[in-house]
Protein backbone atom coordinates (compact mmCIF):
# COMPACT_ATOMS: atom_id res chain seq x y z
CA UNK A 1 0.00 0.00 0.00
CA UNK A 2 2.96 2.64 0.60
CA UNK A 3 4.52 1.81 -2.50
CA UNK A 4 1.47 2.06 -4.69
CA UNK A 5 0.93 5.94 -2.11
CA UNK A 6 4.70 6.76 -3.42
CA UNK A 7 4.30 5.42 -7.22
CA UNK A 8 0.92 7.30 -7.99
CA UNK A 9 1.16 8.32 -11.20
CA UNK A 10 -0.83 11.78 -12.15
CA UNK A 11 -1.49 10.93 -15.64
CA UNK A 12 -3.73 8.72 -15.54
CA UNK A 13 -6.62 10.58 -13.65
CA UNK A 14 -9.61 10.85 -14.45
CA UNK A 15 -10.44 13.89 -17.13
CA UNK A 16 -13.55 15.68 -16.24
CA UNK A 17 -14.25 17.23 -19.51
CA UNK A 18 -16.68 15.20 -21.57
CA UNK A 19 -18.13 13.01 -18.84
CA UNK A 20 -21.67 13.12 -19.21
CA UNK A 21 -23.32 12.64 -15.70
CA UNK A 22 -26.66 11.12 -15.20
CA UNK A 23 -29.59 12.89 -13.95
CA UNK A 24 -30.90 12.95 -11.24
CA UNK A 25 -34.58 11.29 -11.04
CA UNK A 26 -37.32 13.00 -9.45
CA UNK A 27 -40.62 10.26 -10.02
CA UNK A 28 -43.83 12.02 -9.18
CA UNK A 29 -45.54 9.86 -5.93
CA UNK A 30 -49.11 8.46 -7.58
CA UNK A 31 -52.35 9.48 -5.30
CA UNK A 32 -53.29 5.88 -5.26
CA UNK A 33 -51.21 2.52 -5.68
CA UNK A 34 -49.11 0.24 -3.52
CA UNK A 35 -46.76 2.51 -1.00
CA UNK A 36 -43.49 3.10 -2.52
CA UNK A 37 -40.67 4.47 0.04
CA UNK A 38 -37.32 5.72 -2.03
CA UNK A 39 -35.25 9.23 -2.15
CA UNK A 40 -38.00 10.62 -4.60
CA UNK A 41 -41.05 9.87 -2.55
CA UNK A 42 -39.71 10.58 0.63
CA UNK A 43 -38.97 14.15 -0.60
CA UNK A 44 -42.83 14.32 -1.18
CA UNK A 45 -42.95 14.48 2.66
CA UNK A 46 -43.43 18.11 3.82
CA UNK A 47 -41.26 17.96 7.19
CA UNK A 48 -38.65 15.64 5.36
CA UNK A 49 -37.99 18.05 2.12
CA UNK A 50 -37.78 21.10 5.01
CA UNK A 51 -35.60 18.95 7.57
CA UNK A 52 -33.45 18.02 4.32
CA UNK A 53 -33.61 21.83 2.46
CA UNK A 54 -33.17 23.46 5.81
CA UNK A 55 -29.64 21.18 6.83
CA UNK A 56 -28.40 21.06 3.21
CA UNK A 57 -28.60 24.93 2.59
CA UNK A 58 -27.32 25.97 6.13
CA UNK A 59 -24.23 23.66 5.68
CA UNK A 60 -23.59 24.88 1.93
CA UNK A 61 -24.25 28.73 2.79
CA UNK A 62 -21.01 28.50 5.08
CA UNK A 63 -17.84 29.76 3.37
CA UNK A 64 -15.27 27.07 2.91
CA UNK A 65 -11.62 27.53 3.65
CA UNK A 66 -8.48 26.07 4.06
CA UNK A 67 -6.31 26.60 7.14
CA UNK A 68 -2.31 25.10 8.11
CA UNK A 69 -1.25 25.53 11.37
CA UNK A 70 -4.76 28.03 12.19
CA UNK A 71 -3.87 30.29 9.82
CA UNK A 72 -5.91 31.23 6.56
CA UNK A 73 -4.43 29.66 3.27
CA UNK A 74 -5.04 32.58 0.67
CA UNK A 75 -5.58 31.86 -1.89
CA UNK A 76 -8.50 29.23 -1.26
CA UNK A 77 -7.84 25.99 -2.77
CA UNK A 78 -10.44 25.88 -5.84
CA UNK A 79 -11.46 22.26 -4.49
CA UNK A 80 -13.15 24.21 -1.70
CA UNK A 81 -13.84 28.20 -2.92
CA UNK A 82 -15.90 25.99 -6.18
CA UNK A 83 -15.46 22.35 -6.27
CA UNK A 84 -18.22 22.29 -9.77
CA UNK A 85 -17.02 25.04 -12.47
CA UNK A 86 -20.55 24.76 -13.40
CA UNK A 87 -22.36 25.36 -9.85
CA UNK A 88 -22.04 27.42 -7.33
CA UNK A 89 -20.30 26.17 -4.19
CA UNK A 90 -23.62 26.60 -2.01
CA UNK A 91 -25.26 24.32 -5.02
CA UNK A 92 -22.02 21.53 -4.44
CA UNK A 93 -21.75 21.39 -0.71
CA UNK A 94 -25.72 21.23 -0.84
CA UNK A 95 -25.95 17.93 -3.05
CA UNK A 96 -23.41 16.50 -0.93
CA UNK A 97 -25.13 17.07 1.99
CA UNK A 98 -28.55 16.23 0.81
CA UNK A 99 -26.69 12.97 -0.72
CA UNK A 100 -25.52 12.10 2.92
CA UNK A 101 -29.26 12.63 4.38
CA UNK A 102 -31.03 10.75 2.52
CA UNK A 103 -28.71 7.87 0.53
CA UNK A 104 -26.08 7.77 3.86
CA UNK A 105 -23.03 8.06 1.09
CA UNK A 106 -21.47 11.36 -1.32
CA UNK A 107 -19.65 10.39 -4.12
CA UNK A 108 -17.50 13.18 -5.39
CA UNK A 109 -15.42 12.47 -8.93
CA UNK A 110 -11.93 14.53 -8.46
CA UNK A 111 -10.41 15.90 -11.76
CA UNK A 112 -8.45 18.68 -12.74
CA UNK A 113 -5.32 18.28 -10.86
CA UNK A 114 -2.34 19.96 -10.90
CA UNK A 115 1.53 19.07 -11.10
CA UNK A 116 1.49 18.09 -7.34
CA UNK A 117 -1.66 15.33 -8.33
CA UNK A 118 -4.05 17.34 -5.88
CA UNK A 119 -7.56 17.74 -7.19
CA UNK A 120 -9.16 21.11 -8.16
CA UNK A 121 -12.68 20.20 -8.91
CA UNK A 122 -15.13 18.03 -8.00
CA UNK A 123 -18.65 16.16 -9.35
CA UNK A 124 -21.41 15.38 -7.12
CA UNK A 125 -22.56 12.14 -8.18
CA UNK A 126 -25.81 10.42 -7.60
CA UNK A 127 -25.88 7.65 -5.37
CA UNK A 128 -28.29 6.05 -6.91
CA UNK A 129 -26.56 5.45 -10.37
CA UNK A 130 -23.07 4.80 -8.69
CA UNK A 131 -21.88 0.77 -9.22
CA UNK A 132 -20.05 -0.51 -6.37
CA UNK A 133 -18.28 -3.36 -6.26
CA UNK A 134 -15.01 -4.69 -4.27
CA UNK A 135 -12.22 -6.84 -5.66
CA UNK A 136 -10.31 -10.11 -5.09
CA UNK A 137 -7.59 -7.95 -3.69
CA UNK A 138 -9.96 -6.12 -1.51
CA UNK A 139 -10.31 -2.77 -3.43
CA UNK A 140 -13.42 -0.75 -3.81
CA UNK A 141 -14.27 -0.31 -7.43
CA UNK A 142 -16.56 2.21 -8.92
CA UNK A 143 -18.19 2.68 -11.91
CA UNK A 144 -21.14 4.70 -13.28
CA UNK A 145 -23.22 4.98 -16.68
CA UNK A 146 -20.33 1.96 -17.40
CA UNK A 147 -17.78 3.65 -17.11
CA UNK A 148 -15.11 2.37 -14.98
CA UNK A 149 -13.37 5.12 -12.23
CA UNK A 150 -9.92 5.35 -10.77
CA UNK A 151 -10.45 4.54 -6.95
CA UNK A 152 -8.18 7.25 -6.31
CA UNK A 153 -10.50 9.82 -8.19
CA UNK A 154 -14.10 8.90 -5.92
CA UNK A 155 -14.13 11.05 -2.77
CA UNK A 156 -16.40 8.71 -0.76
CA UNK A 157 -18.25 10.29 2.21
CA UNK A 158 -20.42 7.97 4.42
CA UNK A 159 -23.00 8.74 6.73
CA UNK A 160 -23.96 6.93 9.71
CA UNK A 161 -22.18 3.57 9.10
CA UNK A 162 -22.58 0.18 11.44
CA UNK A 163 -19.10 -1.38 12.30
CA UNK A 164 -17.40 -3.40 9.72
CA UNK A 165 -19.76 -1.83 6.94
CA UNK A 166 -18.00 0.13 3.63
CA UNK A 167 -21.32 1.92 3.18
CA UNK A 168 -23.18 4.46 4.97
CA UNK A 169 -26.77 4.75 6.15
CA UNK A 170 -29.43 6.85 5.04
CA UNK A 171 -32.57 7.73 6.48
CA UNK A 172 -34.66 6.41 3.51
CA UNK A 173 -33.14 3.14 4.04
CA UNK A 174 -33.10 3.24 7.97
CA UNK A 175 -36.25 4.50 8.58
CA UNK A 176 -38.61 2.99 5.83
CA UNK A 177 -41.49 1.94 8.44
CA UNK A 178 -41.92 5.31 9.69
CA UNK A 179 -41.28 7.01 6.39
CA UNK A 180 -44.30 4.94 5.21
CA UNK A 181 -46.68 5.90 7.54
CA UNK A 182 -46.03 9.55 6.50
CA UNK A 183 -46.97 8.84 2.82
CA UNK A 184 -49.85 6.88 3.90
CA UNK A 185 -51.63 9.45 5.47
CA UNK A 186 -51.29 11.47 2.59
CA UNK A 187 -52.63 9.04 0.86
CA UNK A 188 -55.63 8.81 3.01
CA UNK A 189 -56.44 12.02 3.46
CA UNK A 190 -55.68 12.56 -0.47
CA UNK A 191 -57.96 9.70 -1.23
CA UNK A 192 -60.73 10.99 1.08
CA UNK A 193 -60.67 14.48 0.19
CA UNK A 194 -59.94 14.57 -3.27
CA UNK A 195 -61.69 11.68 -4.55
CA UNK A 196 -65.17 12.91 -3.92
CA UNK A 197 -65.86 9.48 -1.42
CA UNK A 198 -67.51 11.94 1.33
CA UNK A 199 -70.64 14.18 -0.17
CA UNK A 200 -71.13 17.64 1.44
CA UNK A 201 -74.61 17.01 2.38
CA UNK A 202 -77.80 14.50 2.85
CA UNK A 203 -81.37 15.46 1.06
CA UNK A 204 -83.99 14.42 3.46
CA UNK A 205 -87.38 14.34 2.19
CA UNK A 206 -90.75 13.30 4.50
CA UNK A 207 -92.24 11.26 1.71
CA UNK A 208 -90.74 8.04 0.31
CA UNK A 209 -89.44 8.99 -3.30
CA UNK A 210 -88.96 6.62 -6.39
CA UNK A 211 -85.12 6.64 -7.52
CA UNK A 212 -86.18 8.74 -10.61
CA UNK A 213 -87.56 11.38 -8.51
CA UNK A 214 -84.39 11.45 -5.70
CA UNK A 215 -82.09 11.64 -8.79
CA UNK A 216 -84.13 14.81 -10.31
CA UNK A 217 -83.93 16.35 -6.94
CA UNK A 218 -80.33 15.68 -6.48
CA UNK A 219 -79.56 17.16 -10.35
CA UNK A 220 -81.98 20.45 -9.77
CA UNK A 221 -80.23 21.37 -6.73
CA UNK A 222 -76.60 20.75 -7.84
CA UNK A 223 -77.77 22.86 -11.08
CA UNK A 224 -78.99 25.48 -8.75
CA UNK A 225 -76.32 25.44 -5.79
CA UNK A 226 -73.31 23.88 -7.34
CA UNK A 227 -69.96 24.41 -7.78
CA UNK A 228 -69.20 28.21 -7.03
CA UNK A 229 -72.84 29.22 -6.62
CA UNK A 230 -73.61 30.75 -3.45
CA UNK A 231 -77.25 31.35 -3.98
CA UNK A 232 -79.67 31.05 -1.44
CA UNK A 233 -81.61 27.77 -1.62
CA UNK A 234 -84.71 27.60 -1.22
CA UNK A 235 -86.85 23.62 -0.88
CA UNK A 236 -90.04 22.54 -0.93
CA UNK A 237 -92.48 21.73 1.98
CA UNK A 238 -90.89 18.28 3.28
CA UNK A 239 -87.63 18.88 1.60
CA UNK A 240 -84.71 19.64 4.09
CA UNK A 241 -80.75 19.76 3.61
CA UNK A 242 -78.85 18.43 5.85
CA UNK A 243 -74.73 19.30 5.29
CA UNK A 244 -72.38 16.90 6.65
CA UNK A 245 -68.97 17.49 8.01
CA UNK A 246 -66.12 14.73 8.63
CA UNK A 247 -63.62 16.37 11.08
CA UNK A 248 -59.92 15.45 10.69
CA UNK A 249 -59.66 15.45 14.32
CA UNK A 250 -62.20 13.20 14.63
CA UNK A 251 -60.25 10.48 12.33
CA UNK A 252 -57.01 11.24 14.12
CA UNK A 253 -55.73 12.92 10.81
CA UNK A 254 -54.56 16.01 12.37
CA UNK A 255 -52.51 13.99 15.12
CA UNK A 256 -51.25 11.05 12.97
CA UNK A 257 -49.62 13.40 10.85
CA UNK A 258 -48.33 15.92 13.09
CA UNK A 259 -46.77 12.97 15.22
CA UNK A 260 -45.39 11.81 12.12
CA UNK A 261 -43.80 14.95 11.30
CA UNK A 262 -42.59 15.07 14.87
CA UNK A 263 -40.71 11.60 13.96
CA UNK A 264 -39.00 13.43 11.16
CA UNK A 265 -37.55 15.92 12.73
CA UNK A 266 -36.23 13.10 14.98
CA UNK A 267 -34.37 11.30 12.72
CA UNK A 268 -33.04 14.83 11.28
CA UNK A 269 -31.80 16.29 15.24
CA UNK A 270 -33.91 19.46 13.64
CA UNK A 271 -35.71 21.19 16.30
CA UNK A 272 -39.41 21.39 15.24
CA UNK A 273 -39.90 24.75 15.48
CA UNK A 274 -37.46 25.23 12.52
CA UNK A 275 -39.74 23.17 10.25
CA UNK A 276 -43.33 25.17 11.44
CA UNK A 277 -44.22 21.21 13.32
CA UNK A 278 -46.48 22.25 16.36
CA UNK A 279 -44.30 21.33 19.62
CA UNK A 280 -45.76 20.75 22.68
CA UNK A 281 -45.28 23.42 25.31
CA UNK A 282 -44.57 26.90 24.53
CA UNK A 283 -41.49 28.74 22.92
CA UNK A 284 -39.79 31.54 24.76
CA UNK A 285 -36.89 33.94 23.18
CA UNK A 286 -34.35 31.69 25.10
CA UNK A 287 -35.40 28.54 24.50
CA UNK A 288 -35.83 28.99 21.12
CA UNK A 289 -32.33 30.42 21.08
CA UNK A 290 -31.21 27.47 22.75
CA UNK A 291 -32.34 25.22 20.04
CA UNK A 292 -30.82 27.08 17.65
CA UNK A 293 -27.47 26.42 19.46
CA UNK A 294 -28.14 22.37 19.39
CA UNK A 295 -29.51 22.70 15.55
CA UNK A 296 -25.79 24.21 15.20
CA UNK A 297 -23.79 21.69 17.94
CA UNK A 298 -26.09 18.20 17.47
CA UNK A 299 -27.37 18.07 14.41
CA UNK A 300 -24.87 20.37 11.97
CA UNK A 301 -21.89 19.84 13.38
CA UNK A 302 -21.93 15.97 12.57
CA UNK A 303 -22.02 16.22 9.26
CA UNK A 304 -19.46 19.61 8.81
CA UNK A 305 -16.82 17.46 10.53
CA UNK A 306 -17.32 14.09 7.91
CA UNK A 307 -17.17 16.88 4.80
CA UNK A 308 -14.58 18.50 6.09
CA UNK A 309 -12.07 15.68 6.66
CA UNK A 310 -13.27 13.48 3.66
CA UNK A 311 -11.97 16.76 1.98
CA UNK A 312 -8.65 17.21 4.21
CA UNK A 313 -7.61 14.55 2.23
CA UNK A 314 -7.68 15.76 -1.16
CA UNK A 315 -5.48 18.91 0.05
CA UNK A 316 -1.83 19.09 0.51
CA UNK A 317 -0.19 18.04 3.62
CA UNK A 318 -0.62 20.53 6.61
CA UNK A 319 -4.02 21.65 4.88
CA UNK A 320 -7.00 21.27 6.98
CA UNK A 321 -10.81 22.41 5.32
CA UNK A 322 -12.84 23.79 7.66
CA UNK A 323 -16.50 25.24 7.40
CA UNK A 324 -16.48 29.40 8.85
CA UNK A 325 -19.30 28.64 11.52
CA UNK A 326 -19.44 32.11 12.92
CA UNK A 327 -22.46 33.13 11.01
CA UNK A 328 -24.56 30.37 12.48
CA UNK A 329 -23.74 30.57 15.84
CA UNK A 330 -23.62 34.54 15.62
CA UNK A 331 -25.67 36.29 18.66
CA UNK A 332 -28.15 39.05 19.02
CA UNK A 333 -25.78 42.90 18.45
CA UNK A 334 -26.20 43.21 22.25
CA UNK A 335 -24.44 39.89 23.18
CA UNK A 336 -21.69 40.46 20.39
CA UNK A 337 -21.03 43.72 21.69
CA UNK A 338 -21.32 42.72 25.38
CA UNK A 339 -18.67 40.04 24.37
CA UNK A 340 -16.68 42.79 22.31
CA UNK A 341 -16.06 44.68 25.62
CA UNK A 342 -14.99 41.90 27.30
CA UNK A 343 -12.50 40.86 24.65
CA UNK A 344 -11.17 44.64 24.38
CA UNK A 345 -11.18 45.18 28.33
CA UNK A 346 -8.88 41.90 29.29
CA UNK A 347 -6.42 42.81 26.09
CA UNK A 348 -7.27 40.26 23.59
CA UNK A 349 -9.22 41.56 21.58
CA UNK A 350 -8.61 45.01 19.54
CA UNK A 351 -10.64 47.66 18.41
CA UNK A 352 -9.59 46.82 14.59
CA UNK A 353 -10.14 43.17 14.93
CA UNK A 354 -13.44 44.12 16.13
CA UNK A 355 -13.98 45.96 13.22
CA UNK A 356 -13.19 43.11 11.05
CA UNK A 357 -15.31 40.75 12.84
CA UNK A 358 -18.41 43.44 12.48
CA UNK A 359 -17.15 44.49 9.30
CA UNK A 360 -16.41 48.07 9.24
CA UNK A 361 -14.28 49.81 7.56
CA UNK A 362 -10.75 50.57 9.73
CA UNK A 363 -11.33 53.96 7.58
CA UNK A 364 -14.37 54.76 10.53
CA UNK A 365 -13.50 56.79 13.45
CA UNK A 366 -13.28 55.13 17.05
CA UNK A 367 -16.33 57.63 18.10
CA UNK A 368 -18.42 56.64 15.60
CA UNK A 369 -18.82 53.29 17.01
CA UNK A 370 -19.49 54.70 19.99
Amino acid sequence: MINKLLNRKTQNRADLTGVQIPPRGFANQPLTGAINVDQSSALTIPTLWACVSLISDSIGSLPFHAYRSGELVLPTPKLLEQPDPTKTRMESIAEIVQSLLLDGNAYILLGDRDINGHAQAGIVLDPGSMDIRTSREGERLYAINNMQINPEDVLHIRGLTAPGDEFGIGVVAAQRRELSIAVANQQMASDLYMSGALPNGVLQSDTELTRDEAQDLKSAFVAAHGGRQRSPAVLSAGIRYQPLSLSPKDLEFIDSRINSAREITTMFRVPAHMVNVPSEGSKTYANVTQDSLNFVRFCLRGWLTRIEQAFTTELPRGQKAKFQMDALLRGSRKERYDSYAIGISGGWLTVDEVRDLENISRDVATDDLN
